[in-house]
């Protein structure tokens, strides 16, 4: 890098054992001087550090580009979604993002800015599945939930009250984390490979729908594979101050 290239600073979520995609803007920099390679300095190696590493790197210095996030790092559908194409998520810095692309990050984030105040709870931006649970419990009138019947482990992880209505919620991080229970839903009959918004136990009524923080499905492969299928994201509903609507 050079100087005056810009980055994204951004944070992987890991929820349990599995790494999720890219999903948090943790800030926007500039190079302010010309990436060189030599022995990094005390005062910026972790609380981590092991002193079996290499002790040089290549190292970037850059400061803050223009406005940042208000409060702290902010929940944004992976990278490869809001670009529309696929670039290596698990670098520091991804090479070959554009002016526009940045623009574009940049104009993403800001929208999905929330203040902590209006996150149930935690009062910052959830960072696994586990949080997102307690937000809902935490935060389940402000949401529209009448009741929760129970909430368990495994598949699905909570029957609620919506609208006076028994139903199935699936919390997620990213919506697409769905994917992994097509299995247990019901099939659809003539229609190989689709699924219905139902569990296979043909004696429960009650339907599945997915509660996520972030929705990633942008050109609506979940509804695609699920007939029925309704997603709600968490993040928007907070911020617009909505309700979780079942009619």
């Amino acid at each position: 890098m050079k100087k005056g290239d810009r980055w994204i600073e951004f944070a992987h979520i890991k929820d349990g054992e599995k790494e999720k995609r890219c999903s948090m803007v943790v800030g926007f920099c500039e190079c302010i001087r010309e990436a060189r390679h030599g022995v990094i300095p005390r005062k910026r190696r972790t609380s981590e550090w092991d002193r079996d590493w290499e002790c040089r790197a290549w190292m970037i210095e850059g400061k803050p580009y223009g406005r940042q996030p208000s409060y702290g790092p902010v929940s944004v559908p992976p990278i490869n979604t809001m670009l529309a194409r696929n670039l290596y998520h698990q670098a520091g810095i991804i090479p070959g993002i554009k002016a526009e692309e940045f623009r574009r990050i940049r104009e993403i984030t800001f929208q999905r800015q929330l203040p902590p105040k209006r996150i149930p709870h935690l009062e910052r931006e959830p960072r696994n599945e586990q949080e997102v649970l307690s937000i809902v419990v935490a935060g389940r009138a402000t949401l529209g939930i009448d009741k929760i019947v129970r909430v368990q482990t495994r598949f699905p992880d909570m029957l609620a009250v919506v609208n006076h209505k028994e139903v199935h919620l699936e919390l997620e991080y990213d919506s697409m984390s769905f994917m992994e229970h097509l299995g247990s839903l019901r099939p659809v009959p003539g229609q190989r490979g689709r699924r219905d918004a139902r569990l296979k136990d043909k004696t429960d009524k009650s339907p599945v729908a997915v509660l996520c923080w972030i929705d990633s499905d942008k050109h609506g492969a979940l509804k695609k594979h699920v007939r029925g299928l309704r997603v709600f994201e968490l993040q928007s509903l907070l911020r617009n101050r909505q309700k979780i609507r079942w009619e």
